[in-house]
């Protein structure tokens, strides 16, 4: 039966990772993330890779989207916040360069 799913494109490893992808993305996820989640799933370090490689502006805005969704429009308003941010974003699975893209430099303590 998997045999045939297989031969009919039905089931691939290539299909559940395309689809995951684009279900984490939905969530607000960034590549470091993802990339770990494919990998725990099963699917090889090279393929994983793969499937979030995409340049980096375009990460960068998928952490200033999730930003946003979380805590709304306004830059934050002191160190502590931009922190907090910060490491929202870094739990997330953002690298720091796409962190800082999306929050700014940090404001003076």
């Amino acid at each position: 039966m998997l045999d045939t799913l297989e031969a009919q494109g039905l089931l691939s490893e290539e299909r559940f990772t395309e689809q995951y992808v684009g279900s984490r993305l939905g969530r607000g996820h960034g590549p470091r993330r993802i990339r770990e989640e494919l990998r725990r799933r099963g699917i090889d370090d090279a393929a994983a890779r793969e499937a979030v490689e995409r340049d980096d502006g375009f990460w960068s805005e998928q952490a200033s989207r999730a930003r946003i969704r979380r805590f709304g429009e306004a830059a934050p308003a002191d160190y502590r916040e931009w922190v907090r941010q910060a490491r929202f974003l870094e739990r997330r699975g953002f690298t720091t360069e796409q962190i800082r893209s999306a929050l700014g430099s940090p404001p003076r303590r």
